[in-house]
């Protein structure tokens, strides 16, 4: 019975009381092929890329890891986020490679979702002193609960967000230690499927198909194994800061 009760008590305090999931995305497949140059095509590119990927989180047990589509075939950008939602993800990591009319453009870039338009936070005020004055004419009860629950949505978001940051720059830490540059690597865009899910997301362009030594480079495994491993480290960083989050009790 003691011994029942100690183990219950490590299961409650311990922060690896559950892998964290991992749901990796490989951006395009079947009739939608991506960037292509030559024989260089980016579906089957990033297939690969997040098939080592899988492989390093499987292989570690405070991992587990789904994949959006394990074969090339076409998925569409909603199925993609859906898919991350029924699998209640904690992370969302979409792999791509980029093209440029600019065959001199090359580097790998990490995209998050853009932040919030500033008045969202007068309307939180808004909304709290509305609360603070019974007495004062205010909006109905309807509307204002519907208001209610869009500022909770989008504190939602916001926390969100600042996660989607801060696993973006674990990423990009660890890649820079596998030789990875560029000068500005973590960026914001309205992506759909980073945009679209609820847990924190990253969008990964792994380099440009249509730099010819950049190309060559994607399609070495030994290459694709670093940028897979660099992904890899950036999240378990990431895990590491979760976990410090969800257990101050333990910094």
């Amino acid at each position: 019975m003691k011994l029942s009760f100690l183990f219950c008590l490590l299961l409650l305090f311990s922060p690896f009381t559950y892998a964290f999931h991992v749901v990796i995305d490989p951006g395009h497949g079947g009739n939608d092929g991506g960037a292509k140059t030559g024989k260089v095509k980016e579906s089957k590119l990033v297939l690969s890329i997040s098939k080592k990927l899988q492989s390093l989180l499987d292989s570690d047990p405070s991992f587990r890891s789904s994949m959006t589509r394990e074969t090339d075939r076409y998925i569409s950008l909603k199925d993609r986020a859906e898919l991350a939602e029924n699998l209640k993800a904690d992370v969302f990591v979409s792999i791509h490679a980029n093209s440029s009319s600019d065959h001199k453009a090359q580097g790998k870039e990490i995209y998050f979702q853009n932040q919030l338009p500033p008045d969202e936070e007068a309307l939180f005020l808004a909304s709290q002193e509305n609360k603070s004055h019974p007495n004062e004419p205010t909006i109905s009860e309807k509307t204002y609960s519907s208001d209610v629950i869009a500022i909770l949505e989008d504190l939602k978001r916001n926390h969100r967000i600042f996660m989607s940051g801060k696993l973006s720059e674990y990423v990009e830490q660890n890649w820079l230690a596998a030789g990875a540059k560029r000068k500005r690597p973590i960026r914001q865009a309205p992506f759909h499927v980073i945009s679209n899910v609820s847990m924190p997301s990253v969008l990964i362009e792994t380099g440009y198909v249509t730099h010819k030594k950049e190309a060559k480079r994607l399609t070495d495994p030994a290459h694709q194994e670093k940028i897979a491993r660099g992904i890899y480290l950036g999240l378990k960083e990431f895990k590491d800061f979760m976990d410090r989050e969800t257990h101050p009790h333990l910094n």
